[in-house]
């Protein structure tokens, strides 16, 4: 059974990989590319930048992801504050309420993860090349080790400025990568968001994992509702939890410790809402050239996928 599971596990770990590439062509800046580690000037540059785009994008996405809410959900909503911190610290996102201040605030470093996670499918299907989950993994562990420089993914795979150049110059490819860093981060801003409208904020951290694992649950699926109320693609959080999946070793074996559900889980939760609303979205996916029918057709194959995986590597 355990190494059914093991295989199962890696099987969906090599799938879901290409698959996030497929999903974020059809639906949805970038870290500079640095030859050696930036000087301290140069690095709070790169946080001023990184910090000034997180602002834009917020106040880009805000109208549009939670404009139409009513009643209850609204009064909560217009009371929280979206802060994106100047530090390169926590590279986490979270929600508070603090002196009476309901606060949404985002990590310069957590962004900039997003903007990395964004970048490597991409990257990856330009150079022809697989690597997203060994840089991944060199990433997260040198942030383990309180790393100050990490290489780029352009760096991590050698590139030179003239291959830069040709990948960047590429407006469809850029404006696939923007969209997917605002579909990353509008799922993480209704995850959070989530939190408040549901009263998590409001009351004691619960002190069981299995309670704390049950309101991530609640706030994912509140996300996931709003992001499909206003044609938001539900399969935006999986950028972030990429990184996750990838950097924790036993995903699932350790879930009971953790305060967050098993990323894997999380991800088959997206797919299943795909599934669920893929009608709604038909327009949208032929009016970017695709067809339907055979997207339709690859949103259940991957819904059994990471379903199967995600009970297999739980159980």
């Amino acid at each position: 059974m355990l190494a059914g599971a093991q295989q199962n596990s890696s099987l969906l770990a090599s799938r879901v990989k290409g698959v996030v590439i497929l999903a974020m062509l059809v639906l949805f800046g970038t870290l500079p590319a640095f030859c050696q580690a930036p000087s301290a000037t140069e690095r709070a540059q790169l946080l001023k930048e990184a910090h000034d785009t997180a602002i834009t994008y917020i106040n880009t996405i805000r109208p549009k992801l939670f404009g139409n809410l009513t009643g209850k959900e609204r009064q909560i909503y217009d009371e929280i504050q979206f802060r994106v911190s100047d530090e390169d610290k926590g590279w986490t996102a979270w929600g508070e309420v603090q002196n009476d201040v309901r606060i949404v605030n985002i990590d310069v470093g957590y962004f900039r993860r997003i903007q990395i996670d964004s970048d490597v499918p991409f990257l990856e299907q330009s150079s022809g090349r697989e690597f997203g989950a060994e840089y991944i993994r060199y990433a997260a562990e040198n942030l383990h080790n309180k790393a100050t420089f990490i290489k780029s993914p352009y760096q991590f795979i050698g590139m030179s400025a003239s291959d830069i150049d040709r990948f960047d110059a590429d407006r469809q490819r850029k404006l696939q990568r923007t969209t997917a860093v605002i579909n990353a981060l509008s799922w993480v801003l209704a995850h959070e968001v989530g939190h408040h409208v549901l009263g998590h904020n409001d009351q004691a951290l619960p002190s069981s994992s299995a309670d704390q694992i049950a309101q991530e649950e609640r706030a994912d699926r509140w996300a996931l509702d709003r992001l499909i109320a206003v044609h938001f693609s539900p399969l935006g959080g999986i950028i972030p939890l990429m990184f996750d999946y990838y950097a924790t070793p036993q995903n699932t074996a350790t879930e009971r410790s953790r305060s967050h559900p098993a990323d894997v889980k999380r991800m088959a939760l997206m797919f299943q809402a795909m599934h669920d609303s893929l009608p709604l979205y038909r327009q949208d996916i032929e009016q970017k050239g695709a067809s339907y029918t055979q997207f339709k057709e690859m949103g259940i194959h991957l819904t059994q996928v990471t379903t199967i995986g995600s009970v297999a590597t739980h159980g």
